[in-house]
């Protein structure tokens, strides 16, 4: 038997994968952790939310990678870019690692880019 999925299927598949993976909108429940733990002030936070606004604004690089290497690669790439950037924060928030704004703020831009390239790789699916 055969499997057939239309676009609207793809679409809501898509939906729920960008939503477990980005988190995108969920800055706000750690960024209090950011800041008790780590000592960072709301400037501070603003910064780390605007360096990682700004990975997530480059979908034309994500779709750029997508032309180039194909949807696969890109998804993996996206994935692993927002467990790197995930992982380092947690270690940084658990003071495993050393934390300050710079770094913070390049993770979580890594991680934003990883959900770039999940958006990118949703839209380019199912249209």
């Amino acid at each position: 038997k055969e499997w057939f999925f239309s676009r609207w299927q793809s679409l809501a598949g898509v939906c729920l994968f960008v939503s477990i993976s980005g988190s995108t909108y969920a800055f706000g429940v750690y960024s209090q952790l950011l800041k008790t733990d780590l000592g960072f002030t709301q400037t501070n936070l603003d910064i780390v939310a605007s360096i990682g606004n700004t990975g997530l604004y480059l979908s034309l690089v994500g779709g750029l990678l997508l032309e180039k290497f194909g949807l696969q690669f890109v998804v993996m790439f996206g994935g692993l870019l927002i467990f790197i950037g995930f992982l380092y924060i947690y270690l940084a928030v658990n003071l495993i690692v050393p934390a300050d704004v710079a770094s913070i703020g390049f993770f979580y831009f890594l991680s934003q880019f990883g959900v770039c390239c999940h958006v990118s790789s949703a839209v380019t699916t199912c249209i």
